[in-house]
């Protein structure tokens, strides 16, 4: 069986831009996000969340080309109950988008390993 591949939105922290392209993130609270014929919550603490050692910043989730990493992802966290990160947006044109407040928030792709019913 193959693993489904996730979304989420995430909010940027324009005022957390840096002059060399390096913005905060809030990749999730765990909020309750409603899927077809379930609502998902993300459990938020070290033991339920892995990252892997690279993650590129894609343009719309698309993996198929090197022109559509705009930068990679530093410094994931655990910071006030959510999974924060710092992206380093080094693609010109998306850097512009952010400074300008064109970009206000991002979608986080993730994959599933265990699920668990709750009440």
């Amino acid at each position: 069986m193959s693993a489904e591949f996730f979304t989420r939105a995430a909010a940027v922290r324009p005022s957390t831009l840096t002059d060399d392209g390096r913005v905060d993130v809030v990749l999730s609270t765990g909020a309750a996000v409603q899927r077809r014929g379930y609502i998902e919550r993300l459990g938020i603490a070290p033991d339920n969340v892995s990252f892997a050692a690279h993650v590129p910043v894609l343009d719309a989730h698309r993996q198929t080309s090197i022109r559509d990493i705009l930068g990679r992802t530093e410094n994931i966290r655990f910071e006030d109950g959510a999974v924060v990160a710092t992206l380093h947006i080094t693609d010109a044109n998306a850097l512009e988008a952010v400074r300008d407040g064109r970009v206000t928030g991002v979608s986080v792709g993730y994959r599933v390993s265990e699920w668990e019913d709750a009440k």
